[in-house]
């Protein structure tokens, strides 16, 4: 009902304010000429240059980026898009558009940056789990199609990259069939199809190169200041490049900074934060060396639905209950240890999120540091859905990661958050539409990353806004209907 509630509540909102503009018919020509600066070179920037300059026209633009193009939250990044477990047809209009847009660039670009699409099987060793309730729901609210297998002779199509909607598997001897590798006890799978991963650094340079070839261009340097004149209009940046200060005028600024987002808002309103809660959760992903060909390289993206017992030898247990810190190790961990193949011969990418920690600063350090046995735990948790990964877990006493050469590599990052996990894009208030904010794609940037920036770049251009734009607006928490809907949503909303 919430859901019904907010699409009509949006709906009429967008047909009826300010958001949908009339336009004279020379308002691109003289607007394109505008300068526009966009602080943030990770994949959010970069695609706001993108259909600033490709879409509008916009022939002054200017990425400010203190380190490479897409080396830090965009490096780290899991790289998976889905249109899978959002929660209301807002948010999974705004992903399915993003992953529109995902697959345009992949056609114009011939396939550049490997977009892959073998979708998300959840899967259960749970018979009677929720899964055929929640596709149907998934349905209703815009993710397609449900289909539903019950016996061992069903046509489902494990390896279709065409199909959209979701399969609901029901019949383990299929299950076995279609994938041997997994525990043969797995007894539902959920497979929903428009999911999947592209190589986010190849689509970052696609990005910024087709950016350039329009004029746009891209400035290695920190920004430290955001200086508006006496109407509140953003006026320049101040900025440091390789030791010296400088500046640099504009009409138009777009902050896309990733977890800089709390820095750069408070340099225009300090109070800021204490209006729109944001945070930065650290996330990880583990490397993982496949060497033995334990998963087949033409699987879909699997995430375990049911608790896990990590399974320890003896030594283990006995090193952990030595120390009350490591406790946890030794008790059930919740749900949602997952992996995909990643993107050379034999590595597979490891997630799980069971440990959420929250950097406090207002400007996070670039790389935090997470659980130690991180690794470990999320080899195990792969092993405990599919059995030859057992072979590579770590049996010393004291399983770090150090010791563990299956563990190629473990990349940290975070996820910008607002309280109830929705991105922040829209005009930043008491600028005059001359400050944007495109921020808090929380663990989801990637996959939201075209939609959103698409949707900036409506907003600056004045171009009328898709039905969803409110929902993502800044402006949105001064509504009491949309304070309603939140009520009892948190930051996990959405996530996985």
């Amino acid at each position: 009902m919430h859901s019904l509630i907010t699409v009509r509540a949006l709906r009429t909102y967008e047909k009826n304010s300010s958001l949908k503009l009339k336009l004279p018919y020379n308002f691109f020509s003289t607007f394109s000429d505008k300068k526009v600066t966009i602080c943030g070179g990770g994949i959010a920037g970069l695609s706001s240059a993108y259909y600033l300059t490709k879409k509008y026209g916009f022939k002054n633009v200017s990425i400010i980026e203190p380190l490479k193009p897409c080396s830090l939250t965009t490096r780290v990044s899991t790289e998976m898009f889905r249109n899978a477990g959002w929660p209301d047809p807002v948010i999974m209009s705004f992903i399915n558009h993003s992953i529109d847009l995902l697959e345009n660039l992949d056609k114009e670009s011939s396939g550049y940056f490997n977009m892959t699409r073998r979708g998300y099987a959840f899967i259960t060793k749970r018979k009677n789990s929720q899964f055929l309730e929640e596709a149907k729901r998934a349905t209703e609210i815009g993710a397609g199609p449900t289909r539903v297998h019950e016996t061992p002779d069903s046509p489902y199509d494990s390896h279709s990259t065409n199909l959209t909607g979701t399969d609901v598997v029901l019949n383990s001897s299929l299950i076995n069939s279609r994938f041997p590798f997994l525990d043969k006890n797995i007894q539902e799978i959920k497979h929903v199809r428009r999911c999947g991963w592209i190589d986010a650094q190849k689509l970052g340079q696609y990005l910024l190169s087709e950016s350039q070839k329009r004029g746009a261009s891209i400035i290695k340097g920190e920004v430290l200041n955001v200086s508006l004149d006496s109407k509140r209009n953003v006026d320049h940046i101040v900025y440091k490049q390789d030791g010296e200060i400088k500046k640099l005028d504009t009409d138009i600024l777009v902050l896309a900074p990733g977890p800089k987002l709390k820095r750069l808002t408070t340099l225009i309103d300090p109070e800021f934060l204490s209006k729109i809660n944001l945070t930065n959760e650290i996330h990880a992903r583990v490397l993982i060396d496949d060497h033995l060909g334990v998963i087949p390289r033409n699987c879909p993206v699997m995430l375990f639905m049911d608790s896990v017992d990590l399974d320890w030898n003896d030594k283990q247990i006995k090193f952990f209950e030595r120390d009350p810190s490591k406790h946890y190790l030794l008790k059930p961990i919740k749900p949602l240890p997952h992996f995909r193949i990643g993107h050379g011969e034999t590595d597979i990418q490891g997630i799980w999120t069971y440990n959420v920690d929250v950097e406090d600063q207002i400007d996070p350090p670039n790389h935090p540091t997470i659980d130690p046995y991180y690794p470990e735990v999320v080899v195990r948790g792969i092993a405990s859905f599919v059995p030859g990964f057992r072979k590579y877990v770590n049996e010393n006493e004291n399983p770090m990661s150090s010791s563990n050469p299956q563990i190629l590599a473990v990349d940290c990052g975070y996820y910008c958050k607002t309280k109830e996990n929705r991105p922040l894009v829209g005009p930043m208030p008491d600028t005059n539409d001359t400050v944007y904010i495109l921020g808090a794609l929380s663990g989801y940037g990637v996959m939201s990353s075209q939609a959103a920036a698409d949707l900036v770049a409506h907003y600056i251009a004045g171009d009328n806004l898709p039905w969803y734009a409110y929902g993502f607006s800044v402006s949105r928490y001064d509504d009491p209907r949309y304070q309603e809907f939140i009520k009892n949503m948190d930051s996990s909303s959405g996530q996985m």
